[in-house]
This record gives C-alpha cells, structure tokens and sequence, in this order.
C-alpha cells in the first residue's frame, strides 16, 4: 500500500509500532498523570443537581380524592399556571393529599429558575381560599440529594442465597 494512500489511523499505528519505547513512555506518563489528577478531584457522594421540578404537597386528612381535587388541587393549579419558565404541571389527588409536581424549561438559568421558584412559592402563598382543616401548601424544590434516597432497595438480613429461613 501507497503511504499517501494509508489513512490516518494506519499512519499512527504504523509510527506507533516503530517507535515502541517513546510510545511505551507516553503510555506511563498518562497512567501516572491520570492517577494524580484522580486523587486531586472532589468527591461528592450526594451532589446537589437540580432537576428543574419543584413539589407543591397539601395535605388535607379525612378528605376524599374528590374533594381534594375539586378544593385543593384545582385552585393550586389555577394560580400557578401562568408562571414563566413553566414547562408541564402534573397533579394527583389522593385521599388526605394533593401533590403536584411543577417541572420547569431546561433551557432556564440557574438565576432564572430560582425567580420561577419564587414566583411559584409567591402564587401558591396567594391561594387563600382553601378549607379551613387543609394544612399549608410545602413547596420544596428538587434535587438529586433529596431523590436519591428513593433510590436505595431495602434488603432483609435473612432469607439469602443458601439460608433458611
């Protein structure tokens, strides 16, 4: 083969093979450099990521669905749904709860996600007409500290592979 007709790749490979030693070097110096950089970078094992959500719990005991739908939920909705950046509002209605979960753009600011927040907290702040037993609306922003708990299987001590139980 013509070396002006050799790609790249076989024009590396073929000066790699012919100068071993400098490539056996070169492989040293990146393992040893690696290794250091590695022991030098921070280490989080629960890092703060945003997610772009935000939760809006109410709870609302010895209500049905209906009822929290119908007195809790909707009225939360109604207020927060004209908040910029806001990408998708999910809701569920459960006996003695409503939560709704507030998913935000992905193309927002860190600075313009955390006015979002604060605009949600202010709107849900404004719903004054909820019944007098439903507890105060909580929102809480979420992060991967806060979910990665969810994330853990719990695991019985007994019951294992060649145990009895």
């Amino acid at each position: 083969m013509n070396p002006t007709q050799n790609p790249s790749g076989a024009r590396f490979t073929a000066f790699a093979l012919r100068n071993a030693v400098p490539m056996n070097l070169l492989f040293i110096l990146l393992v040893v450099a690696g290794a250091v950089l590695v022991r030098h970078m921070p280490v989080d094992v629960y890092p703060d990521v945003s997610l772009d959500e935000a939760t809006i719990d109410t709870l609302w005991l010895g209500a049905s669905a209906e009822d929290v739908e119908r007195l809790v939920t909707d009225r939360i909705e109604d207020k927060i749904q004209d908040i910029r950046g806001v990408a998708a509002i999910v809701s569920d209605s459960k006996p003695d709860a409503s939560l709704i979960r507030v998913k935000f753009r992905h193309s927002l600011s860190d600075m313009e996600l955390d006015a979002a927040l604060r605009q949600l907290r202010a709107a849900v702040e404004q719903v004054v007409d909820l019944p007098e037993d439903a507890e105060k609306p909580i929102v809480r922003k979420i992060s991967v500290g806060e979910v990665f708990f969810l994330l853990w299987v719990a695991v019985a001590d007994s019951g294992g592979v060649g145990e009895e139980v």
